[in-house]
């Protein structure tokens, strides 16, 4: 069983491997809706997070084969100081009971209503089912993490216990220097 306040800590704690959000594709807003929040002072430190945070605990359950699955909702509208800015929200959510761990729903205290968040979700998927090692494609089964999760479970390592369903990954692409 993962320890979620335990990954919560982890994440605040190495915050800022992830970076500050950046529009990163066409319509994008993710960069403006970070400035808005910094300058009205309702900036959690979540914000942002919920993609690297979402995918470390889906693979850390198990990836695919675990019993959550990954969800995302797109378009979320939200309004601060007169801007009206879209987004997207990533967590994951038990596959028969349910049950939604979201370790960075803080970051909208206040902008909008979670539950409707996640009644509009969607099954999402991100990334190839492969990594690079020595200059060669290994395929897995499904999708791998991302660098950046790969790199943040490096991280984990020194201070806690292995997580199975992340470090098969993580011994995998360990010997591949761009991974990290």
């Amino acid at each position: 069983m993962v320890n979620t306040k335990k990954v919560y800590n982890f994440f605040k704690e190495y915050q800022d491997l992830i970076g500050e959000p950046k529009n990163t594709r066409e319509n994008s807003m993710h960069g403006d809706i970070y400035k808005i929040l910094k300058k009205s002072g309702k900036l959690h430190w979540t914000w942002g997070k919920c993609f690297h945070v979402s995918l470390f605990l889906f693979y850390s359950y198990g990836g695919y084969d675990g019993p959550y699955e990954l969800r995302l909702t797109k378009n979320i509208v939200i309004k601060v100081n007169g801007h009206e800015v879209t987004t997207t929200h990533w967590f994951i959510q038990h596959k028969e009971t349910g049950e939604i761990v979201d370790l960075t729903t803080e970051q909208f205290d206040g902008l909008v209503d979670m539950e409707t968040i996640y009644e509009k979700s969607t099954k999402g998927a991100f990334g190839v089912p492969w990594v690079i090692v020595n200059g060669e494609q290994v395929r897995f089964k499904n999708n791998a993490p991302t660098s950046i999760v790969l790199e943040l479970y490096g991280k984990w390592l020194k201070t806690n216990d292995p997580i199975e369903g992340l470090h098969k990954f993580y011994t995998v692409g360990k010997s591949h220097e761009s991974l990290f």
